[in-house]
């Protein structure tokens, strides 16, 4: 059974990305558990008062959960959910959850364009992201699940370490019959062999089982040359291994100064090497 992990604070945008991920995965070949969780984090009191807020923060968590947990299985009856509420920093949180069971995939919400920029420069996704080693669906406020025809795959032709964490990709793309879109971005006009690259990358042997296509684009700007591609090819979901996290935020940042609206409703997975 694979574990997918929500943090949510029950506001709207973590509401919309527990769905979409409900929906997502409900597909997959292989059983899964959901756990929602809330971390709560007391704030610099007395003794007496520190008492008196984690009484009440508690009790909000549990009884937020409560509510939640009622909606979602009245909306998805047939999945295994549970729910965790703790006290502490959210990253912390899940690092003390990770030592006593194995999560396949956590999922975030963020507000959308704006949002994204606020979360991945300083909050809780962005610390999640740069610690915590999993796989990380990152859900804009926006976004609306229809099945992910279309997936992109971003990247440097460098062999990655961690397959297992492709594997998630597979998980929910092999059921719907997904293309993926595997796709390099250069900065430099030189001869690239695609074939000698996509060898060395052990890519083919990745995604040997799903319909697949390599493309290979010049563009000094790699940002915007991922844009383009998705935007002519109908992208749903985008998929990066990111080695540096300053990488993931500069595509929010340039994106952000573009006016770009693409982050504000395509999800992106984010894969550690």
């Amino acid at each position: 059974m694979r574990k997918v992990l929500i943090p949510t604070d029950f506001s709207a945008n973590a509401e919309n990305a527990v769905k979409y991920s409900f929906d997502m995965l409900k597909n997959t070949e292989e059983e899964i558990e959901f756990v929602l969780l809330n971390s709560y984090t007391i704030p610099h009191s007395t003794n007496t008062m520190i008492m008196s807020i984690t009484e009440i923060l508690k009790r909000d968590s549990e009884e937020g959960m409560k509510r939640c947990l009622k909606k979602l299985k009245q909306d998805f009856p047939e999945e295994h959910i549970r729910s965790i509420s703790m006290q502490g920093p959210l990253c912390t949180v899940i690092e003390i959850l990770m030592k006593n069971e194995k999560f396949d995939l956590v999922v975030m919400g963020t507000l959308g364009a704006g949002g994204l920029k606020k979360v991945l420069l300083g909050s809780n996704t962005s610390e999640v992201v740069a610690k915590i080693k999993l796989p990380i669906l990152i859900v804009p406020h926006q976004a609306v699940y229809s099945p992910p025809d279309n997936i992109l795959f971003t990247t440097d032709f460098r062999p990655t370490r961690r397959e297992e964490q492709v594997k998630i990709l597979l998980d929910f793309a092999t059921p719907l019959k997904s293309k993926i879109f595997i796709l390099n971005i250069h900065r430099q006009k030189h001869a690239l062999n695609v074939e000698q690259a996509v060898a060395s990358s052990g890519l083919e042997n990745l995604f040997a089982g799903i319909e697949h296509s390599y493309h290979c684009r010049m563009d000094e700007d790699i940002i915007k040359g991922i844009e383009t591609f998705m935007k002519d090819n109908h992208i749903k979901i985008v998929a990066m291994i990111v080695r540096h996290l300053s990488f993931l935020e500069s595509i929010f940042h340039k994106s952000l100064t573009r006016e770009m609206a693409m982050h504000a409703k395509i999800p992106m997975l984010v894969l550690h090497d």
